[in-house]
């Protein structure tokens, strides 16, 4: 295997998303052929190929008979696993394949896929010896090349490729490889690719290469602020690979572009609980969301898209008009939950007081408040748990409490009938508080628990 330099080989599935980092442009060229480009510097091979030859010996074949990529289900796992990037996998399964062309093929990607240059070069160079006139060969070799940022070697590949064997599907897809590698080459990548699977629908090695072309067309059809044309790459890539997560991003910022960002937010959503670590991106794209359903008079809506925002990480710049939304919407809150206390609507203040506590979680007023509708309501625990929250809370910083938080604790221990707990918890504030404006009445209730 020819090389121009000891970089390392990468398989061509895994290294589509790191050795292929350019930002395709997207010209509005036709997709379904490879038409002759600036980046396929093979492109005037065809046109030689068109030129009249003499006649040839009736008895000499145009091209040599190719040995067919195998079909049987072990192999196609191994070439799946390698694909996608699980050299275990692949691993386990080759121990099984019966040798052969297309098998040490295999062994030359999956050398490659593990860090192994030399053995990769050595499996290819083997199967060269053995079968210099398969397309396959020089495809392999070629592609292992494009994708380590040798292209030189890889155009040497490709050509030797042509002369030996034709323009085979493996080839048109060495050439997708190879278009895609150079800086405007998607278009013409993308070509390649969809004639070498017409020409061999199940042709390994073009899958994840294909939904890579429609990624990068994708992204260019953004930059240049097409977002109709790149929600349409971004959902052709995940045709083939619908758990894609650049493509679903892809298509979440296409969605957002065209004002779809319910659409945007689900799968934004989708790649978080997937363990995407977009929590950033996701908070600013939620706020963006928030804005534009405030233009659009869903003042409900903007709130939670404000609140999720914010829950994501943003802070009060990247909120922006969010955070006086935010603040109108706890003041209305409280005063409801205040009015709603005064009329003795217990269940209404408990309502108020944890939608305010979504807006503003560690207020303490609202927390206080609510502890209060829950012990009328007779949630004595849950008060409790509230009461009891503020009051380490305050302990820890050494805080006064303007508001006696410790009888209303020992009120709800007390309708537990936890009465030790009463008197440990009052005798200890006392310890710890004995000039406090709270004092006498802390003494007080003590006295009546005896």
């Amino acid at each position: 295997m020819r090389t121009e330099s000891t970089a390392p080989l990468r398989t061509a599935s895994v290294l589509a998303l790191g050795c292929l980092t350019l930002i395709a442009a997207c010209d509005g060229g036709d997709t379904r052929g490879a038409a002759p480009s600036p980046n396929d510097p093979l492109a005037g091979l065809d046109a030689l190929r068109d030129q009249p030859r003499p006649p040839e010996p009736s008895s000499a074949p145009a091209t040599p008979p190719q040995i067919a990529q195998p079909t049987d289900a072990g192999y196609l796992a191994v070439s799946r696993a390698i694909e996608s990037g699980d050299a275990p996998a692949a691993r386990r399964g080759l121990l099984a394949l019966a040798p052969g062309l297309h098998v040490r093929l295999l062994e030359a990607r999956l050398a490659a896929l593990e860090g192994d240059a030399i053995g990769s070069v050595r499996a290819i160079e083997a199967a060269r010896a053995e079968h210099a006139d398969q397309g396959a060969v020089y495809a392999a070799a070629a592609e292992l090349h494009a994708l380590a940022g040798r292209t030189s070697s890889a155009e040497d590949e490709i050509r030797e490729g042509l002369a030996a064997a034709g323009e085979t599907p493996e080839l048109l897809r060495a050439r997708g490889v190879l278009a895609l590698s150079r800086e405007g080459g998607a278009r013409t990548g993308l070509g390649h690719l969809l004639a070498a699977r017409a020409a061999a629908p199940q042709l390994e090695f073009s899958t994840h290469m294909l939904a890579e072309a429609y990624r990068l067309l994708a992204s260019g059809a953004l930059a240049a602020r097409q977002p109709l044309e790149a929600a349409g790459f971004a959902r052709e890539a995940l045709a083939l690979l619908p758990d894609d997560a650049e493509a679903l991003e892809l298509l979440a910022d296409a969605s957002a572009a065209l004002g779809d960002f319910t659409s945007a937010l689900a799968t934004y959503e989708r790649l978080l609980a997937a363990g995407r670590d977009l929590r950033a991106g996701a908070a600013l794209m939620y706020a963006r969301g928030a804005t534009a359903a405030l233009l659009e008079k869903d003042r409900k809506l903007a709130l939670e898209r404000y609140l999720r925002a914010r829950e994501l990480g943003a802070d009060d710049t990247e909120l922006g008009f969010g955070v006086n939304v935010l603040e109108e919407e706890l003041r209305k809150r409280l005063e409801a939950g205040v009015a709603a206390l005064e009329r003795a609507d217990w269940t209404a203040a408990r309502s108020s007081f944890e939608e305010a506590l979504r807006i503003e979680p560690g207020l303490f007023e609202a927390r206080n408040q609510l502890a209060s509708a829950l012990f009328r309501l007779g949630e004595f625990q849950a008060a409790a748990t509230h009461w009891r929250g503020l009051l380490d809370e305050a302990e820890r910083e050494g805080r006064e409490l303007v508001t006696p938080v410790h009888l209303n604790l020992a009120r709800a221990l007390y309708q537990l009938g936890s009465r030790d707990e009463v008197r440990a918890l009052l005798e200890g504030w006392l310890a710890r508080h004995a000039s406090s404006e709270h004092a006498a009445a802390t003494r007080e209730m003590l006295a009546r628990l005896d």
